[in-house]
């Protein structure tokens, strides 16, 4: 007991996986996790033990402690399972960590102190409790935890079983090199068209759950927004429609919209063959992993709307000219880009990423640039000045003043030692990452003749303006 109380003051963290810990912190919260499960798992076989050797006599006391050792066991074999960082990540947010965390503290501790309640009590007030009470006591609170057991054996079937074991027979029949996996690609030509059988039984496997309501509350705003939508064609039920639809867009071109009838998001696209690109846009679902192929198997078929905004010869630059217009106007939620033919909703071109690496080169962009303009260095200094003059402190107030000598367009750090050197940089940043100190320690001396000592060397700090 004594190492169970201690290693679980150790373990405190494996409660906050979830949370974005680095990995190394991970790994030690689930090495310990892990290791407290040795004097606990000897517990419960000293606990067995004892009442192997014990002669028993199924009161009340020992029938809840049996059924204490039985939840409390279960609990902890889950929470072996959850001291995983990776699967306590995985299984996060669902039924399986609710059981686990009720079968050991609502089920396991609860029962234990029922156990000691019956024990003790008769000694306690001088009185003794009807057995019989009792046992109905116990095996209706048995009983009643059936359906927490319910829950965690649906979710361990129908997840861990199912998904794991799809997953193995999908990589035991077909090895897949990562070359395979980089380079899979849809692309709207006509060696990646499929046939109208093929499209039937691509569409009688997806799911087909309930269509909404479209006049009660929020279904009714989303019905009227597509109806407000002016379009050549309006399909409903791209899964009922789709011979339809077929017929109607054969061998032509232009601008076309899928709608979803749950919650109002569009995607807009627009082809020279709308036919095909009908055909690969479900051919596409469950085996590409972008925005509308993914609504499509989430909602179902059923739900969204096929719309033809409009029919337009078939050449490229007309289609590509009406579809930015469209994408203009609606601003579609599933669209990966705001740019016609950026994409064809399956990956983006190298053409493309060259126009968005022009787009964004004065801007901070996580992909194509990530070096900060002058102009926004200037606007981050000013929100920085307005920040600290707004909140009054004394730090804040000297903060302040250095702000206002100091700017990244016209000024420079100097530091000077005790011993005559000079070193300049461009700006504090500059400076505090060559001494390895603090930005504060920089920017609270600026100008103020007060030396700083780093590593034993006495540095005094001025900012000199740059003509």
């Amino acid at each position: 007991m004594l190492s169970i109380g201690i290693l679980g003051c150790l373990v405190w963290s494996h409660h906050m996986f979830a949370v974005g810990l680095d990995v190394d912190t991970r790994a030690y919260f689930t090495a310990a996790t892990m290791v407290i499960a040795v004097p606990t798992g000897i517990k419960i076989f000293s606990w067995l033990a004892t009442l192997y050797g014990g002669s028993l006599r199924l009161t009340t006391p020992l029938i809840f402690t049996l059924g204490f050792l039985a939840l409390f066991t279960i609990g902890g074999l889950t929470g072996v399972v959850l001291a995983n960082a990776s699967l306590d990540i995985a299984l996060h947010d669902t039924y399986y960590v609710v059981a686990h965390f009720h079968y050991v503290l609502s089920m396991g501790a609860v029962f234990g102190l029922f156990s000691g309640f019956y024990y003790w009590i008769p000694k306690i007030v001088g009185k003794t409790y009807n057995e019989f009470l009792g046992n109905v006591h116990f095996w209706i609170l048995f009983i009643g935890v059936k359906q927490i057991i319910q829950i965690w054996t649906y979710f361990f079937i129908k997840f861990i079983f199912l998904r794991v074991g799809i997953a193995t027979f999908i990589l035991l029949s077909k090895s897949i090199t990562l070359n395979e996996i980089v380079n899979r690609d849809l692309k709207d030509i006509d060696t990646n068209d499929i046939d109208d059988s093929t499209l039937v039984k691509k569409l009688n496997f997806l799911t087909t759950p309930k269509t909404p309501n479209p006049n009660k509350g929020k279904n009714k705003i989303i019905f009227e927004k597509l109806n407000n939508i002016q379009a050549e064609a309006k399909f409903i039920n791209i899964k009922e429609s789709r011979s339809e639809i077929i017929l109607n867009i054969k061998d032509k071109g232009g601008v076309y919209m899928f709608y979803n009838l749950i919650n109002g998001n569009c995607y807009i696209g627009s082809s020279t063959n709308l036919a095909r690109r009908f055909r690969i846009h479900l051919n596409s679902v469950n085996s590409v992993n972008l925005p509308l192929p993914l609504a499509i198997n989430k909602y179902g078929p059923n739900n969204f709307v096929f719309l033809i905004l409009q029919y337009c010869d078939r050449i490229e630059d007309v289609c590509l000219g009406l579809e930015q217009h469209y994408l203009d106007l609606y601003k579609p939620k599933y669209n990966l880009l705001k740019i016609a033919g950026s994409s064809q909703g399956f990956k983006y071109s190298p053409e493309i990423i060259a126009k968005l690496k022009i787009m964004h080169i004065d801007k901070l962009h996580p992909r194509f640039n990530t070096k900060l303009s002058q102009q926004q260095k200037l606007l981050t200094s000013v929100a920085l000045k307005n920040n600290l003059v707004e909140h009054n402190s004394p730090n804040n107030s000297i903060l302040a003043t250095k702000f206002d000598a100091i700017d990244s367009n016209n000024s420079k750090i100097v530091m000077k030692s005790e011993s005559g050197d000079i070193i300049s940089f461009p700006s504090i940043n500059a400076t505090r990452k060559h001494f390895r100190v603090r930005f504060s320690s920089i920017s609270i001396n600026v100008n103020q003749n007060k030396p700083i000592l780093i590593k034993g060397i006495k540095w005094f700090v001025f900012s000199v303006n740059v003509k």
